[in-house]
């Protein structure tokens, strides 16, 4: 068997730039640097990014491809055997799982495209009422969406629980991000930890019940990685795309679709149970997320949080119940929001998270740049922007449109404003999901000549939302942002209403 360093040297020649010149062949070398991965067992990351490189190279449909098909069954049984597993099979949960993705999308598909347009010559009153009823529709997408997502999540867990045999104790698998906030895709990666049942530390075997998990965690990443829609960079696979020197982050997977996968395993991302694996030079340690409740819990404080640095504290904040004990959920949910009735308002963390994003999601890329991120500069920023508001007020609920709605009831803002401000939030969610679902994963990038709000880059948007909702959706956005930045001391009006700052960003 060839060398790591021989395969990468070929795999090199193959490309241009990064990028592969002929997918056919470079798929050979993909696979064989998946064999010199399964060698690097029982590392269990190195085993799932072995399963990753064979699954890419199947994808791109080579002349071996009946080979790598063999060496990946022979692969999985390999780490099922590993795992002690009491049912040596993964094929049919991956198939299982695999048809009802392609159901949800289906389903999902139909419905923003019974949303009709919002003209622009309607009159006000009735404009507002069109408006009103988008919100309403949008808010029941987002519901159905998370509701199904978490449905084949939960299909997941059961199969791996078939496959490794009853757990050794109570657990919750736990959801966080866009699951959490119920603005998550059918084309969106799974981002979650795994919550024990307090007290398990204390048992003479938890070395072993905490196994059990992490193999629990293995097989689920690899299910999802099976499923074809992991692009490699997600892997970190330190030969391809190091996250931790620039000089080896050089190839450029484009043939892998983008869709449901794992959170990825660099340092800055690794919202999965097996955290932060990757030591680095300021952080020669690692964050695991199979924890008892108060163990989970300890990422919360202040200290850890900084010790960890990758928004971690953020991100367990907003939560939700996907697989296994809800008891045990639910004993880690009450303890969050009694550790949350502490701060009023935004704590110091929270901050200095929201300054960065406000900086980050700022529209500048408009008529600027020949490229045009959906996500970063639509969905993202009005999803912080609204999570931010309600936080600066302290607002504890977990969604865009509670949050919304708490604040009109606690008298922050008025009808006028809610208004304006949930309809940013819907149609902004309505806008990545016609994206996404528009190529079939997550494309954000557009192309743009000049931006007018002609018809360039939005124009699959405002065929289909309608030419002003669109217009108001971003304006709003960027006005929140404003109100954000003066409210955190920044140099613009603190007096002004949120809404009286839209202003032109053509």
């Amino acid at each position: 068997m060839l060398s790591e360093k021989q395969i990468v040297t070929t795999l090199k020649s193959q490309c241009l730039h990064g990028k592969e010149i002929n997918p056919k062949q470079s798929a050979k070398t993909l696979h064989q640097l998946g064999l010199v991965y399964k060698e690097k067992s029982p590392d269990k990351i190195s085993l799932i990014q072995s399963v990753a490189l064979m699954t890419s190279a199947a994808l791109r449909k080579p002349e071996n491809v009946d080979i790598i098909a063999t060496d990946l069954d022979g692969l999985c049984l390999h780490i099922l055997n590993l795992a002690k597993a009491t049912k040596l099979d993964v094929d049919n949960a991956v198939a299982e799982v695999k048809q009802k993705i392609a159901l949800f999308r289906k389903s999902t598909n139909e419905q923003p495209e019974k949303l009709k347009p919002i003209s622009d010559d309607l009159a006000k009153k009735a404009m507002k009422k069109q408006r009103k009823k988008r919100v309403l529709s949008v808010e029941k997408i987002q519901e159905y969406v998370s509701t199904t997502y978490t449905s084949i999540m939960q299909v997941t867990a059961s199969n791996i629980v078939a496959i490794m045999g009853e757990p050794p104790c109570k657990f919750a698998l736990v959801g966080m991000g866009s699951l959490a906030k119920k603005e998550i895709t059918p084309y969106s990666d799974f981002e979650s930890i795994i919550v024990l049942e307090e007290g398990i530390q204390n048992n003479m075997k938890y070395k072993n019940i905490l196994e059990y998990f992490h193999w629990f965690a293995t097989i689920f990443q690899i299910i999802l990685v099976r499923l074809g829609e992991t692009i490699l960079k997600f892997l970190a696979i330190p030969c391809l795309n190091n996250p931790l020197n620039e000089k080896e982050d050089w190839f450029y997977d484009a043939h892998t679709p983008c869709g449901i996968s794992p959170d990825g395993f660099a340092p800055q991302a690794s919202k999965n149970p097996l955290g932060r694996q990757t030591k680095t030079q300021k952080k020669p340690w690692t964050t695991e997320l199979i924890k008892p409740v108060s163990e989970m819990l300890k990422y919360l404080k202040t200290e850890e949080d900084l010790k960890n640095g990758y928004n971690l504290a953020d991100m367990l904040m907003t939560t939700c119940f996907v697989f296994g004990n809800n008891s045990v959920y639910q004993q880690f949910e009450k303890k969050v929001f009694e550790i949350l009735g502490n701060h009023e308002t935004l704590t110091e963390q929270q901050s200095v998270q929201l300054n960065k994003d406000l900086h980050k999601y700022e529209i500048n890329e408009i008529g600027i740049s020949d490229k045009f991120d959906v996500k970063r500069m639509v969905y993202r920023g009005a999803s912080l922007f609204v999570e931010g508001l309600g936080r600066l007020y302290g607002s504890k609920t977990s969604t865009g449109f509670a949050t919304l709605r708490n604040l009109l009831k606690d008298g922050f803002i008025n009808k006028n404003e809610f208004g304006e401000l949930s309809f940013m939030f819907a149609i902004s969610y309505e806008i990545r999901l016609r994206a996404y679902s528009s190529t079939s994963g997550q494309n954000d990038i557009r192309m743009q000549k000049h931006f007018d709000f002609e018809p360039d880059i939005m124009k699959e948007f405002t065929s289909t939302i309608g030419n002003e909702a669109v217009v108001d959706c971003i304006t709003t956005c960027n006005a929140l942002r404003i109100f954000l930045m003066a409210r955190l001391g920044h140099a613009c009006n603190e007096t002004e209403q949120i809404l009286s700052q839209k202003t032109s960003i053509s």
